[in-house]
């Protein structure tokens, strides 16, 4: 049986998020990001004509936040049960912010999806520990990315692997920029078998 995982690309392009150090704007950053984590995907995880991770692309560009999550829902259906929906950011702030987080909605199933995604995330960046760690965002705690986390029916995380205004953080945007999509493909799929099962 095959897993759906949604991937939303962060901002649009009226409106493309932070602009990080020699990046692109998140925007940009992360819509070829997503472009090679379904091609990525659909190599890793399609043989012989059985698709095990089905992955496809949302845009909030003029339908924003809820209208990307509404065509989340349709192409998921009315069972929600074997999908998720990740979006893509990456974060901004003073040149001395740096870490890898993961914003998730609190719910069981979204919180094992950051954590699988986000020691993945960490591990690939070099980052001891947990880092920033995984911030819970929802109707409750209404601060930045709660809307993206509650607007669909499948468990939904927000990640931000690194801050494009931090030197160092920037370069490891830049070097590893297919590699945390990948990452968060992998991660996303040991979540789908440790706890959906097949």
């Amino acid at each position: 049986m095959t897993f759906k995982l949604g991937i939303v690309v962060g901002h649009t392009d009226a409106a493309g998020g932070a602009v990080g150090l020699n990046l692109p704007r998140e925007y940009d950053y992360h819509k070829s990001v997503a472009s090679d984590m379904l091609a990525f995907a659909q190599s890793e995880f399609s043989h012989g004509g059985q698709i095990a991770l089905e992955v496809r692309v949302f845009f909030r560009d003029g339908i924003g936040v809820s209208g990307a999550y509404k065509q989340v829902n349709n192409w998921v259906g009315t069972d929600a049960s074997r999908a998720a929906t990740i979006e893509l950011h990456y974060n901004a702030a003073t040149p001395a912010a740096s870490g890898t987080e993961t914003l998730s909605s609190g719910s069981a199933r979204s919180l094992e999806l950051s954590k699988r995604v986000h020691s993945g995330l960490c591990s690939l960046l070099g980052r001891s520990g947990q880092s920033r760690g995984i911030k819970v965002r929802n109707r409750t705690h209404k601060e930045r990315g709660w809307l993206s986390l509650v607007s669909g029916r499948p468990p939904a995380i927000i990640t931000e692997p690194a801050f494009g205004s931090n030197p160092s953080d920037a370069a490891l945007l830049k070097e590893k920029k297919f590699l945390i999509g990948r990452e968060i493909i992998r991660r996303s799929k040991l979540y789908f078998d440790e706890i959906v099962g097949g």
